[in-house]
This record gives structure tokens, sequence and C-alpha cells, in this order.
């Protein structure tokens, strides 16, 4: 007589991994493979091996046919956002690059440095609504000029008589 395989497979989706168990009733669950995420469909023809009855290969099948739609979020490297100091420093280094260009460049006649111009007007756009409006931040331009003492609002409040 054939040997066949008892109990039927459990699916356990962790943060990082796929757990694939064997579950025979009135017996503690044996976990058969711990496959990581980005693995999971490449191990596809391994993990079927350890589990051959119909309903469990129907149901590999199945999960299998489903995995990559379900699980995108985890397939995909999260992005990674800066803090608020490498924010800063970046925007600095914005500036003095911005500031190297166009000495070397001030009549803006390289096709690369207008090309560079025109996207940075265009992330500015989209940066300056996060910063001054009722929906962002709402931090206007005169209140960085008070709270960090640059431009003429900031001249003004350091000295008191200073215009």
């Amino acid at each position: 007589m054939e040997d066949v395989e008892k109990g039927w497979l459990w699916i356990r989706e962790l943060k990082n991994a796929v757990c694939f168990y064997r579950v025979v009733f009135g017996e503690k669950r044996e976990r058969v493979l711990a496959v990581p995420y980005t693995e999971v469909m490449a191990r596809q023809h391994e993990i079927r091996k350890h589990f051959k009855s119909p309903k469990c290969t129907a149901k590999l099948i199945k999960y299998f046919s489903s995995f990559e739609f379900r699980n995108k979020e985890k397939l995909v490297d999260k992005k990674v956002y800066l803090t608020p100091s490498q924010i800063i420093e970046s925007l600095t280094l914005i500036e003095e690059s911005l500031a190297e260009l166009v000495k070397a460049d001030p009549k803006c006649e390289k096709p690369e440095n207008r090309q560079a111009g025109y996207e940075t007007w265009r992330q500015w756009s989209k940066i300056r609504p996060w910063l001054n409006t009722l929906g962002g931040w709402n931090i206007k331009e005169s209140d960085s000029q008070k709270a960090l003492g640059w431009g003429t609002a900031g001249r003004r409040e350091q000295g008191g008589q200073k215009t």
C-alpha cells in the first residue's frame, strides 16, 4: 500500500517569511519550511515536493497564483524617507551645487543646466505647498525669516532699530 501523506497544509505569513506547516489532527503541527518572501516564487517547486497530497497541491496552486498580488508591498523594498536633519543637509547641498552651476554657466546656455533649472522649479512647486498652506505645516517665508534671522524680516527683528 502507498504511503499516504497524513494531515493538511497550513500556510502562515510572517513579517519577512512564509512558513509551511504540516498539521495532523491530534498532533503538534510540524513546520516543514520557512521561506523569505523574496524567494517564495523561486522556490515553489521545492515547497511542492514536501506536500504531495491532492488537497495540499490544490491549496499550493491557489496560494502561488495569488501570492504576488496579495503581497506586493512585502516584495518591494519599502521607501526610505529622509529625517529632518537629512532634509536640511540635502537642501544645503542643493543650494551650493546650484550656486556652482550658476558660476560656471551664468547665462544658462548648457541644455543640462537649463533642464536642471526646470526640474528644480518643478520639484519646488511640489514642495512649497507642504510648507506654507493650511493643508501642510502653514509656515510662511516671513516666519522662517523671523525665526532664523535671514532676509529683511530677520534683520529688523534682531537689532530693533535696523531697517
